[in-house]
Parts: C-alpha cells; sequence; structure tokens
C-alpha cells in the first residue's frame, strides 16, 4: 500500500490543495490502495505535499509521480489518447497548474488570509499561530512574485487567471469528461484545481467565476461522483 503525504482536509473539501486532490484522484483512478498520512511539507523531499511512499522512499511532485506510476506500477490513465491530445492535454495542465494555481494561491493565502491561518494552522497555540502563518505567507508571496502574477494588482492578477477559466469554461462544456466518457490524467489535474473553487467558502473572484458556470461547476460534480465511485469498488494491492 502506498501513503499518501497529504494536507488535513479544511474548510469542507476533500482536501484544500489542488495537487494533493488531483494525487490522491489519480491513485483512485488507477485503482492503487493508499493510505492517507497528515505530512509537514517541510520534511518532504521537495519541501512539498503531496509526496508518496512507494516501498520505503518518498517520492514529490505530481507530474513525476504520475510517470512513475505509469513507467514501474502499470498505470494507463492515458493509454490510447493521440499526440495531438496528449498535447493538448499538456497545454491545459500547464495552464492550471503553472498560472491558475497561482491565481488560487493569491486568493487563499493573501486575500483570506485570516481564514487560512485559522484552518491550516488550528493546531498551533493561539498565541503563535499569526506568527507561524506570516512565515508562511511570506514564503507564498516570493513564490507569486518569482512567478510573475505576483507583481501585478489583484485586479490585474485576477484578470489574467480569470481567463484560464473562461478558456476552461469553453473546453469543458458539454456531459462528459475532458476527452469524452472516460478519465484522464488531465482530468484528475483540472479537478484539484476546481474543487475548492466550486465547493469552498470563498467568495474571491475565481470563486465566484466557478460557482456561477453551469459548464465548470456540472463538470467538478461529474468528476467528483466517478471518482469517488471508484473508491467505492475493491482496489489493487500497490506493491
Amino acid at each position: 500500500m502506498f501513503k499518501l503525504h497529504t494536507i488535513a482536509p479544511s474548510f469542507g473539501l476533500r482536501n484544500g490543495s489542488p495537487f494533493c486532490l488531483k494525487l490522491e484522484a489519480l491513485l483512485t483512478m488507477g485503482g492503487y490502495a493508499f493510505e492517507p498520512v497528515v505530512s509537514r511539507p517541510d520534511k518532504m523531499p521537495k519541501g512539498k505535499v503531496p509526496a508518496l511512499e512507494i516501498n520505503g522512499e518518498i517520492v514529490g511532485d505530481t507530474v513525476l509521480l504520475q510517470a512513475r506510476l505509469e513507467d514501474e506500477h502499470g498505470a494507463q490513465f492515458d493509454a490510447g489518447l493521440t499526440r495531438a491530445q496528449l498535447a493538448e492535454a499538456q497545454a491545459y495542465r500547464t495552464l492550471i497548474e503553472e498560472h491558475l494555481y497561482f491565481g488560487i494561491l493569491f486568493a487563499r493565502w493573501i486575500q483570506d488570509g485570516d481564514a487560512m491561518r485559522d484552518a491550516a494552522f488550528a493546531d498551533v497555540p493561539r498565541p503563535f499561530r499569526g506568527l507561524v502563518f506570516r512565515m508562511v505567507q511570506k514564503t507564498v508571496k516570493r513564490s507569486l512574485h518569482g512567478q510573475g502574477l505576483g507583481r501585478h494588482t489583484a485586479d490585474e492578477l485576477y484578470q489574467l487567471t480569470l481567463a484560464d477559466l473562461r478558456a476552461l469554461e469553453s473546453r469543458l462544456a458539454g456531459n462528459g469528461f475532458f476527452f469524452g466518457s472516460t478519465l484522464r490524467s488531465i482530468d484528475a489535474s483540472i479537478y484539484g484545481a476546481l474543487h475548492g473553487l466550486a465547493r469552498g467558502p470563498f467568495s474571491d473572484p475565481l470563486s465566484l467565476f466557478v460557482k456561477q458556470s453551469e459548464a465548470l461547476m456540472a463538470y467538478e460534480r461529474r468528476v467528483d461522483a466517478a471518482i469517488f465511485e471508484l473508491r467505492a469498488k475493491p482496489v489493487a494491492v500497490a506493491a
């Protein structure tokens, strides 16, 4: 059985981290048995979660982990897709994980900082909670600045990342998943990002856009139902 190093659920979500939820979805889609373990990001190999413990080795980064599951553990998330489809999936994955994600990061850790402080550090005694949060928030601000979106005003940042959601909305209009009736790895990436926006108690522009989008809300519900229907079935025992 794999050990999934992750964060504790918060805000009534399955998981508040898009990447932790993405990896949980991939493991479920692949039929792997796994045990979620709440872990400190700074104790992980890449200084962040999620990470996956495979035969005693802790491995980070969801893209590298997906490749490892495919190469070493028989996963076939994208079997049968054409080169053009794989290229499209890669482009949307980059849009989500290298651009939209940073808008979500800003909304949670900067705009909704007070709520994030109390949810993420609920186990830290109140006199120290603010100090720990400010240290993490400072790191988030550096990440946003280095990525580029943090150099903009809040209005400009949301203008740029709302364009990502509009692109997703246009692409996902319909009744299926990204590539029709079968879940693919790109669905795990999109679902990880949309879940918190669709179901979290947030009122930032990104959350409001998703909550008001029939296409995005319907897609998130379809993927959520499909993945957790798989969760109810017997799973393989991971080597």
